[in-house]
């Protein structure tokens, strides 16, 4: 597969496709991805080899590529981690004698094009014991964090942030991967709120496939995703209540002129 991208990309190459992607999504239908009080049907951002979410400028960018391309799954790898993943399912079929024909192995879509994120790790600084440097050395982020409970001033001194370019592929271009498991929890809106709600004669439902919140004037109704996929009742709630808010403005109670319900 030919590579898309031919030169190192420095951290103002990046700032600047990030902004340009931010820009075309403007343009596209003016929905800015804010942050959600809920684990939608996309989800955030996450490391499918790690399950470790993006945090940054590679989780606002991957997050507007999700939007851009309409990928319905959180999860982003590396080749490197495809491939894995392949060698795996295939050396265990070896050793129970069977063998997985390549459409049925993991791999991806033909044409494929991968998103570039930039990936930073800790260096750390070996010094002679006149406290001359000699070398470097790559560590983990454990070691680091490690290092500086220790002794922050000296772990200050001893490391820097290296820094690389790699491209990393949604879940929704890779064939046969591993189904996606979503976590629900047992939430419930409170008494309280769900009193307001009647109070006011708004309905509220939460619906099975909904992936978004907003109140409909036109039938004064709030729309929610289901209450087991909030991240907590205190954001179930809240994002309830805000959605009251709008209602509020219905020709019915304060006849509010709002442009936006969302």
């Amino acid at each position: 597969m030919a590579k898309e991208y031919t030169k190192r990309m420095t951290v103002d190459d990046y700032r600047k496709q990030v902004a340009d992607k931010f820009i075309e999504i403007l343009e596209m239908n003016d929905e800015i991805p804010w942050y959600r009080g809920w684990h939608n049907k996309l989800g955030a951002p996450i490391s499918g080899a790690t399950g470790m979410p993006y945090k940054g400028l590679n989780l606002l960018y991957l997050t507007l590529i999700t939007r851009a391309s309409g990928y319905k799954d959180p999860r982003w790898f590396t080749f490197a981690a495809i491939k894995s993943m392949n060698d795996e399912l295939v050396k265990k079929a070896e050793e129970k004698g069977e063998n997985i024909a390549w459409e049925d192995q993991i791999h991806l879509i033909k044409g494929s094009h991968g998103a570039p994120i930039l990936d930073t790790y800790p260096v750390k600084i070996i010094r002679d014991e006149n406290g001359e440097k000699i070398e470097t050395k790559r560590v983990t982020w454990q070691e680091f964090y490690h290092e500086l409970s220790k002794d922050p001033e000296s772990a200050n001194k001893d490391f820097y942030l290296g820094m690389r370019q790699i491209t990393v592929f949604n879940g929704d271009q890779i064939i046969n991967i591993p189904k996606l498991k979503i976590v629900e929890r047992d939430l419930a809106t409170s008494e309280v709120v769900k009193s307001i709600a009647e109070n006011m004669g708004v309905t509220v439902l939460h619906e099975r496939y909904n992936d978004w919140s907003y109140y409909a004037p036109y039938d004064d109704v709030i729309h929610l995703p289901p209450e087991s996929t909030f991240k907590s009742e205190k954001s179930l709630n809240a994002v309830t209540l805000h959605e009251l808010a709008h209602a509020t403005g219905h020709p019915k109670r304060l006849d509010r002129d709002q442009i936006l319900w969302i």
